[in-house]
C-alpha cells in the first residue's frame, strides 16, 4: 500500500471519531427534572405550563414553572421573551439544564393542538 493512501486513511479515521465525538456531546435526551439536576447535561425536558398566572415576563427573560413528566414542579428561566404561540400550547419540551439550582432553557418547544388535531379530509 502506498503511504499517500496511509496517510488518507488515518486522516479519515481521525476525522470520524472527532466528529463522533463532537455530535455525542451535543445530543441530549429526553428526561425529567430530577435526572437532569443529577446529569448536569443539556436535556429535553416534556411537560405541561403551571400556576401561570405568578409566570414573569421581561424584555429579555421569561420565568414560568412547568411539571414534568412525573408531576415535579420547577420553575424555568428562559433568557429571552416568552414564544408567540406559548399561550396555546398544552404541552412544551424544554431544551436546557441546571445552572446550579436553577434551569435554563435554551429552547421551548410548543406543541399546539391545532398542529396535531384529526384532518378533514376524507380518505374513504
Amino acid at each position: 500500500m502506498k503511504i499517500s493512501r496511509i496517510i488518507l486513511l488515518v486522516a479519515a479515521a481521525i476525522l470520524m471519531v472527532v466528529f463522533g465525538v463532537s455530535l455525542s456531546e451535543n445530543l441530549s435526551t429526553y428526561s425529567t427534572f430530577s435526572m437532569a439536576k443529577e446529569s448536569g447535561k443539556t436535556v429535553h425536558i416534556a411537560g405541561e405550563w403551571v400556576d401561570r398566572e405568578n409566570a414573569v415576563e421581561t424584555e429579555n427573560l421569561f420565568q414560568f414553572s412547568v411539571k414534568d413528566s412525573l408531576g415535579v414542579v420547577e420553575l424555568v428561566h428562559f433568557n429571552d421573551p416568552k414564544p408567540n404561540n406559548f399561550e396555546q400550547a398544552e404541552r412544551i419540551v424544554l431544551v436546557g439544564g441546571y445552572d446550579k439550582e436553577t434551569f435554563v432553557a435554551d429552547k421551548i418547544i410548543t406543541k399546539c393542538p391545532s398542529k396535531y388535531g384529526e384532518s378533514d379530509v376524507n380518505l374513504e
